[in-house]
């Protein structure tokens, strides 16, 4: 799991620039810091927060919101992913089985970080 914390969203107004952005699991830990690993078949969300730690999610338009497969995969599939686009936007993504996966590759998207990026 890469660790990536470049957050290049940003709101109509100064007040709605995101500056940290967290991936949470159902239990509410972050992957970007605890270096958990994302597993197949659980939804985690993507948490937006403003200079001063508010929660600011709800004003990034979710069809902004793309997920995406980033860095080596961890797996045994001996593939490395520069975000690769999940076809899914929104606040939450479930990563696939290998056989419903878009990410082109054998391993699907098990053993991949999850990495967020504002769309226009």
């Amino acid at each position: 799991m890469s660790n990536p914390q470049t957050v290049t969203f940003a709101g109509a107004s100064s007040t709605n620039l995101v500056v940290r952005a967290e991936i949470q699991d159902p239990a509410g830990q972050d992957l970007l810091t605890s270096g958990a690993h994302p597993q197949v078949g659980v939804t985690y969300t993507v948490k937006l927060f403003d200079a001063a730690n508010v929660d600011i999610t709800a004003s990034v338009p979710a069809p902004n919101v793309q997920w995406e497969l980033d860095g080596p995969n961890t797996a045994g599939c001996s593939v490395t992913l520069n975000s690769s686009d999940t076809l899914v936007r929104g606040y939450q993504f479930t990563p696939r089985t290998n056989a419903n996966s878009t990410s082109g590759v054998p391993c699907g998207d098990q053993g991949f970080g999850l990495k967020v990026t504002y769309v226009p």
